[in-house]
């Protein structure tokens, strides 16, 4: 250990040539033979007492922003998702990777949402406890698809599966449509939790609406939010590519051939 000593009250001409030379002189020495270094401006800092109180501050972790904070927050929660096979958590159903338990309550009323020939939601959030991984049903009710937002919570991710008759585009019909909401407000383990488990759960639906009689069509498309108030009919025609009614014409015209244009004039 090398012991940098330079009092208060040194001129600053010395504080300067002390400081010039600090570094060659550790070099010549050889910095890899020093396994710790300390600065100290006075006597009081040379004691067992200052040296104990240096090596805390050294095995302290850094500092971090709030910033910060969440994004190492992020990659713990990241790094739990890749090892989830490993660790003890359940499987889903269903397979497809990591998923969640299911509530009977969710499955009978997804199975009801598949049987249904008017607008209805099916809303899941998972328990409170993230641990336990449960899926359970938050609400199933006929909706009125421009004010679907004010149903969706707001306060927590969850998962919600409407059931939809519209005429709009070249395929109208009734289709399954399955929308993650998160919250930009909501806890980063949950954000995580829900992330992950977004597929399987997706897959489940398929099993189990697929077990129906009549199997429903399930949209190909997901749809995602981070504000769940803003999820009308509107939105979900944008997100769905569904055009206008105005927009869909029932006999399309002809594309016109290309027209050549006409030469310059004969000279007589």
């Amino acid at each position: 250990m090398i012991l940098y000593y330079v009092p208060d009250g040194a001129q600053v001409r010395d504080k300067m040539l002390y400081a010039s030379t600090r570094l060659p002189l550790l070099k010549a020495l050889g910095s890899s033979q020093f396994t710790d270094s300390i600065f100290a401006t006075s006597k009081a800092d040379l004691t067992a007492e200052s040296y104990e109180a240096h090596l805390r501050h050294v095995a302290a972790p850094n500092p971090l922003s709030s910033r910060e904070k969440e994004l190492a927050d992020l990659k713990a929660a990241e790094n739990a998702a890749a090892s989830y096979e490993g660790s003890s958590v359940r499987h889903g159903h269903y397979g497809g990777g990591p998923g969640f338990t299911w509530s009977s309550e969710a499955e009978d009323a997804i199975k009801d949402l598949g049987a249904k020939t008017e607008d209805y939601i099916v809303i899941l959030i998972q328990t409170v406890d993230p641990q336990s991984e449960t899926l359970l049903l938050h609400s199933f009710k006929q909706i009125n698809v421009s004010t679907i937002g004010q149903e969706i919570p707001t306060s927590q991710p969850s998962y919600t599966f409407l059931s939809w008759e519209y005429t709009y585009g070249l395929n109208p019909g009734r289709d399954i449509i399955f929308i993650y909401s998160c919250p930009s407000d909501s806890p980063v383990k949950h954000r995580m939790v829900y992330a992950s488990g977004a597929l399987s759960t997706l897959l489940a639906i398929k099993d189990l609406l697929g077990s129906l009689p009549s199997s429903p069509r399930i949209s190909a498309r997901r749809i995602e939010t981070s504000e769940p108030t803003e999820v009308n009919e509107a939105f979900l025609k944008l997100e769905l590519g569904l055009p206008d009614k105005e927009a869909v014409s029932d006999t399309p015209t002809r594309p016109q051939g290309f027209a050549k244009p006409k030469g310059p004039p004969r000279r007589r």
